[in-house]
């Protein structure tokens, strides 16, 4: 488990791998989330922890605030955008969710577990991040963050259920 900390020097959050039994609080967090991140069901859930090998979550307080799903791009993986990205890029780690819960919003869990995501990404030699963010329906708040973070970008995509995506993507600092 590693812990971030807050202004004065106290822990703020608790970032761990998640596990089955986080499976009702990820489920709760993503139903506030959607449409800014897709729906999950407990199916869902259970086959991301089998494949992701960057599936985190964050508690504050011994309470589950966010979770972030990373896909390496070896993965046996179906999704519409990961495929856009995989078709382009050889070796890169996609971002398939993140998100907060409400209560959380703004504190700097989201940024935390990026950092995370980085570093796992430079340990495992993965160039880049890559994700999508809603233009339609628009997820403002998401657009804005990964700006903020330096995410550019490379494409746009109309996926088989209606939405366009914003693709995606950043460079990882090696040895980060």
């Amino acid at each position: 488990m590693s812990r971030s900390r807050g202004s004065a020097g106290e822990p703020c959050f608790d970032r761990r791998a998640a596990t089955r039994a986080d499976a009702p609080a990820i489920l709760s967090i993503n139903r506030d989330g959607v449409p800014g991140v897709n729906a999950l069901g407990r199916s869902d859930i259970e086959r991301l922890l089998g494949m992701s090998p960057f599936f985190r979550v964050a508690e504050r307080a011994g309470v589950l605030v966010a979770y972030l799903i990373g896909i390496g791009s070896e993965a046996d993986y179906d999704d519409e955008e990961f495929l856009w990205f995989r078709s382009r890029f050889p070796d890169f780690v996609y971002v398939d969710q993140v998100a907060v819960a409400r209560e959380a919003r703004g504190a700097g869990v989201a940024s935390t577990l990026y950092e995370d995501l980085e570093m796992f990404a430079a340990g495992r030699g993965s160039p880049l991040l890559a994700l999508e963010v809603n233009l339609r329906p628009e997820n403002r708040p998401s657009l804005v963050f990964h700006e903020r973070h330096r995410f550019s970008e490379i494409g746009r995509l109309e996926t088989a259920d209606g939405r366009l995506v914003s693709l995606r993507t950043r460079s990882v600092a090696p040895g980060c």
